[in-house]
């Protein structure tokens, strides 16, 4: 299969900018340096995961036309591009900081049936400018962002900002780095947007290029504009340009940060207050109606202990989407939790209610009045959760009938229908969780899933995975209904497989006395001369200087030598990874042992080695420590992860 792969030389001057001078350390060269050299292999994996798309020789000379004329307008100097279209359909693009771009084919399928119906639309003078024309000037805004990532270098400062080489853990840059992402995808439109200028395209092709993907993302519901996503929503960047509709696509935008706010129950009295000044400007729309229903909803639960709702419910809320916008009685209320607060849940949801058709708005609808102090609200509460669960039987409104049910007396119904839930589920993970040790595919999905809940939780600290609730109402039902002994056991698995991290799961461990997993405690970190496994290499390079060498595997990884002490590292992503030793003359691991001590005395410090392969023996479970023993002398050191 030919590839379809450019490399063009391209002849510049470059600009400098404060930041760049700022970073100009022997470090951030040697980051940077890394990066370019590491980029090439990506780009190389990334081609061979996704295969090289055919029949796009049609596209050839409209991209080579624009890369060639937007990157002499840069003001940058001379690299070699290369770009390839993959054979993947969604609609993306991406910069390697060693300058390669990769083009994805659905992208280009896209813009092929807007490129058609604009020649068409022009008549005449389509025909003349020719549909090569048309497909330049819509993939030029495309390719003027993704230079913009490369000549912002926007790889290289996230990575010292936010990765181990800024010398901080993952749980505290998730968010930031998302955060800071976004940043850099504004900042790259803006860049290509003044290129475009520069290149003689007309800049508002920008503004077209992220119009048209907000008409693909509208097809989507999505989970969310603003929390999870690398790319801010197609709102928030045409309000960071200056143009005719920049102040729709603000008012959208924000529309998109308070639904996602919802979501997740963060921020809510202001989310209330934009719904209320939205609602004064679309009385009737049911959509606001119903967020701001599910918004007060929320901020009642919030006043609400975790002991006196019992059990977890799901309360739903779909993404904020373009279409959304373009008989009361006297409220009773509860006696837990602030009563102002659910008297207006209970007023906004009975104003949407009439409107609002769909299941799930009727389930959440089902668990507000099942708290109510009023017989007929609660009987209301159980009809509205039973149609909900019978016209959509999805986990949420299933569980959410059997919360229901539960607080409304039907324990026996309640707790029979989440055993079948749980058990249904409890399966499907195991075989999933078994699966995983063998294929990759599935480990990944795993990984991913429990990356996402942690997110969820750094936002949200009583988040549950909706797929696991079931599982921890059961073992809430079972303790309050008295079934102590079988409320423990599922409570253990529980917090062993599924969550112990949320509030909800530190309230079950409190309340069913089952013990919290303990925390894996870390060995104390190896030193070698200042260094461990886990430093970047900017600390490598403050502590041991450079090098002698640098060695490139065909894989992420790179040795780093330092042939006079005999030591290498293994370093992946700006990080040590790996420290090997092989010469007496190397430096001692905590100045205690090294090449030349004998097992009988390693061992004095280590403890017994855990296995056996051959020579080599491995001490330590959390940070592994593999010795090559000769003549019981050790005659190699590994230091790893």
């Amino acid at each position: 299969m030919k590839r379809s792969i450019l490399t063009l030389s391209l002849f510049l001057f470059i600009v400098t900018t404060p930041e760049s001078k700022a970073s100009n350390t022997d470090a951030d060269e040697a980051l940077w340096s890394h990066l370019q050299r590491r980029s090439g292999i990506w780009y190389k994996q990334y081609i061979k995961e996704n295969g090289v798309a055919v029949n796009t020789a049609h596209w050839k000379t409209p991209i080579e036309r624009a890369f060639i004329r937007l990157a002499n307008a840069s003001g940058h100097k001379p690299f070699n591009v290369e770009y390839v279209i993959i054979n993947n359909k969604r609609f993306n693009a991406s910069a390697f900081p060693g300058g390669q771009f990769i083009i994805h084919l659905g992208a280009l399928q896209e813009m092929e049936g807007k490129a058609r119906k604009d020649i068409k639309a022009d008549g005449t003078e389509g025909e003349k400018r020719g549909i090569d024309w048309y497909r330049e000037r819509m993939i030029a805004p495309l390719l003027a962002h993704e230079l913009s990532h490369y000549y912002n270098r926007h790889t290289f400062f996230a990575i010292k900002r936010y990765w181990p080489y800024a010398g901080k853990q993952s749980d505290e840059i998730s968010m930031d780095m998302i955060k800071y992402s976004q940043e850099n995808e504004l900042d790259a439109d803006l860049t290509g947007y003044l290129i475009l200028k520069r290149a003689g395209y007309n800049p508002d092709s920008m503004i077209d290029l992220l119009n048209f993907l907000n008409d693909l993302a509208q097809r989507t519901k999505g989970i969310s504009a603003y929390y999870f996503s690398s790319h801010p929503s197609p709102h928030t960047r045409l309000a960071a340009l200056d143009h005719k509709g920049k102040g729709l696509h603000a008012w959208a935008s924000l529309m998109e940060r308070t639904f996602d706010d919802i979501q997740f129950g963060k921020n809510l009295k202001p989310a209330i207050e934009t719904l209320e000044d939205a609602l004064k400007k679309y009385p009737d729309n049911v959509h606001l109606l119903k967020a701001h229903a599910v918004a007060l909803h929320k901020l009642w639960l919030s006043t609400v202990p975790l002991r006196n709702q019992r059990l977890k419910a799901i309360i739903g809320l779909p993404a904020f989407r373009d279409d959304m916008v373009f008989r009361k009685r006297r409220a009773r209320g509860v006696s837990i939790g602030n009563r102002r607060y659910y008297n207006r849940a209970l007023k906004a949801y009975r104003e949407a209610i009439d409107r609002a058709l769909d299941p799930e708005f009727q389930s959440n609808f089902g668990v507000l009045l099942c708290y109510s102090s009023d017989t007929g609200e609660k009987k209301r509460g159980a009809e509205l959760a039973f149609k909900a669960a019978k016209k959509q039987p999805t986990t949420s409104t299933l569980s959410n009938l059997a919360l229901v049910e539960f607080i409304a007396g039907e324990q026996n119904k309640s707790i029979k229908l989440l055993s079948g839930m749980a058990r249904v589920i409890d399966e499907n993970y195991t075989k999933k969780l078994a699966k995983s040790a063998t294929d990759a595919k599935t480990s990944k999905q795993i990984h991913g899933l429990r990356d996402y809940i942690r997110k969820c939780q750094i936002i949200d600290r009583e988040y549950v995975y909706t797929d696991f609730t079931p599982i921890l109402n059961l073992a809430l039902a079972m303790h309050y209904a008295g079934e102590s002994a079988t409320a423990k056991a599922i409570a253990h698995d529980y917090l062993q497989r599924y969550d112990s991290r949320s509030a909800w799961a530190k309230h079950l461990s409190r309340i069913t006395g089952v013990k919290m997993p303990e925390a894996e405690k870390s060995a104390k970190p190896l030193f070698i001369n200042g260094i461990k496994v886990g430093d970047s290499i900017k600390k490598v390079l403050e502590t041991w200087k450079n090098p002698s060498k640098i060695v490139s595997d065909i894989t992420e990884r790179e040795f780093w030598y330092y042939e006079k002490t005999g030591m290498y590292l293994m370093v992946e992503m700006g990080q040590v990874h790996q420290m090997i030793i092989t010469s007496s003359r190397s430096p001692k691991v905590g100045d205690k042992f090294g090449v030349g001590t004998s097992r009988l005395h390693v061992e004095k410090i280590l403890g017994k080695h855990k296995s056996q392969s051959g020579l080599y023996y491995l001490y330590g479970e959390d940070q592994g420590i593999v010795i090559r023993y000769v003549l019981g002398i050790a005659d190699k050191i590994i230091i790893m992860r």
